[in-house]
This record gives structure tokens, C-alpha cells and sequence, in this order.
């Protein structure tokens, strides 16, 4: 998940579009093909529905950050975005977490992510309110933006293809004929 954060943040506070090619590029070339899938699904706008209902989200995180429910609903109007503020207000303790998370993006996305939608509303709340006390801040915001369903950044497809190209050295209308469908 730190890498895919990094990457996210990259991506996002980046402008130019050769900066975005190579940070892309240089994603693939150090990581897994596991996660590589996983960041060009999402960056090609394949994507998680939402995982948990976000009014669920909004409680837990009012209550984990200690704080009213108005004080939450008033940081959010003046954020804008919900997995931001919770980023932002709900405080990390990796310290206390007990739980092993997998580093992978992969691990995570099929391990913990797409399960969640199955659990209990009960073990749902259990889990996210762990996550977001272990992981950090940049972190927090990505998982938030996967599970809300809400996950975008400034990346079109066409730099996506071009990174997959330079990274495989295969044409770009051949990478664009490869990711056609499903």
C-alpha cells in the first residue's frame, strides 16, 4: 500500500506529462506484476464499487477521532472530499495495532479490500478503524478513495499506455488493443 500511496501522490502533485509517464515506469520496473495490474485497472478507471456505505465511514471516524459528530460533518464540508478528511483527522497509532497487514497492493486489495464488502457491519468497523489507526496518513487517504469507490487521479489513459509501452517495449496501439475489454 506505501508504494501505490507514493505513486498516488506522485501522480497527483505532478503536471507534466513525461513527469507522470516516469513515475509510472518507474512503479513497474520496482514493483510486483500483481500491483502493477492493480495500479493500471485503477488508473484505466477500473476500480472497486464502493466497499462500505460512507455514512458508516463517517461515524466511525467521528468516533475514532474523538470528536462530535457536527465538528466531522463541518471538517467535511470544508475538505470537500471524504477520504481526505478522514485522512486527516483520524490519528495513527501503529504503535498499538496488533494486526499484521501485507505490504503487497495486491495482498491488500484481495485480502482485506473486496472481502469487506461481505462482512458485517460489526466486522466491517472493526476493520477499517484498525487500518486507518496503522496505516498513515497518505495511506489512509488511498485505502479511503478505494473502499469509498471514489478512486481517481489525474491520469489519463494515454499516459497510462505510454508508460506500459516504454516499460514493455511494445507499441503503443498493441498495449491499447490489449486492454480492451475486461
Amino acid at each position: 500500500m506505501k508504494n501505490f500511496s507514493d505513486l498516488f501522490e506522485e501522480l497527483d502533485s505532478s503536471t507534466g506529462t513525461n513527469d507522470k509517464v516516469n513515475s509510472l515506469v518507474k512503479f513497474l520496473k520496482h514493483n510486483s506484476a500483481g500491483d502493477s495490474i492493480y495500479v493500471v485497472s485503477f488508473l484505466m478507471g477500473r476500480k472497486p464499487k464502493q466497499i462500505v456505505k460512507t455514512a458508516f465511514l463517517k461515524d466511525w471516524a467521528a468516533e475514532l477521532a474523538n470528536i462530535p459528530e457536527w465538528l466531522f460533518k463541518e471538517s467535511y464540508d470544508n475538505v470537500g472530499d471524504l477520504g481526505e478528511t478522514i485522512s486527516l483527522m483520524v490519528p495513527q497509532k501503529k504503535s498499538e495495532v496488533k494486526e499484521d497487514y501485507p505490504v503487497s497492493l495486491k495482498e491488500w486489495i484481495e485480502e482485506i479490500i473486496l472481502p469487506l464488502k461481505k462482512k458485517s457491519e460489526a466486522e466491517q468497523k472493526r476493520i477499517v478503524q484498525s487500518i486507518w489507526t496503522y496505516l498513515s496518513r497518505e495511506e489512509k487517504f488511498v485505502f479511503n478513495k478505494i473502499i469509498t469507490g471514489s478512486f481517481r487521479v489525474g491520469v489519463s489513459a494515454k499516459i497510462v499506455i505510454k508508460a506500459l509501452a516504454l516499460f514493455s517495449g511494445i507499441g503503443d496501439a498493441d498495449i491499447t488493443h490489449r486492454l480492451m475489454g475486461d
